[in-house]
């Protein structure tokens, strides 16, 4: 067997591991809890900076570049385990998940930019704009896999 034959078989040995994380539930609700804290302290971040900035300090930016990052990466990795992930193929699924972890994510930002376009320049205000727009896109996320477990792989 060639290396390249033996690194893409492990890959796919731990893509499919990665896959079975909605059996374990524990593991599961901790990579969500950690991802939604992430996206919504991304969103105060990216709604009310200065606040943000006098809450982390001089290192803002890059706790603001982590949060980011762990709000894509997570995102994917809870598409990518959903059950109706399964039925596809492995490189479909990670294809399908990053696509829409980067689109959850980049529509997010997109509502908020425009969210600060037209409301008044008050911290406080776009602060929970963003906050609240926040927790009300990962309750529509969970609701719509819900509704997608439930619907069609039971």
């Amino acid at each position: 067997m060639s290396y390249i034959s033996i690194l893409n078989s492990k890959v796919r040995e731990y893509l499919t591991k990665i896959q079975e994380l909605d059996k374990d539930k524990s593991t599961k609700r901790a990579i969500r809890l950690v991802t939604s804290t992430s996206y919504l302290l991304h969103s105060v971040k990216f709604t009310a900076p200065n606040f943000f900035s006098k809450l982390c300090g001089e290192n803002s930016i890059s706790i603001s570049k982590t949060l980011f990052l762990n709000a894509i990466f997570g995102c994917i990795l809870h598409i990518f385990s959903a059950k109706h992930m399964r039925k596809t193929k492995i490189r479909y699924a990670l294809g399908y998940s990053t696509f829409k972890s980067v689109m959850f994510n980049f529509g997010s930002v997109l509502t908020w930019s425009i969210g600060k376009i037209y409301l008044p320049e008050n911290e406080f205000l776009n602060m929970w704009f963003g906050f609240l727009t926040g927790i009300f896109f990962l309750y529509m996320e969970s609701s719509y896999f819900e509704f997608l477990e439930i619907e069609k792989f039971d």
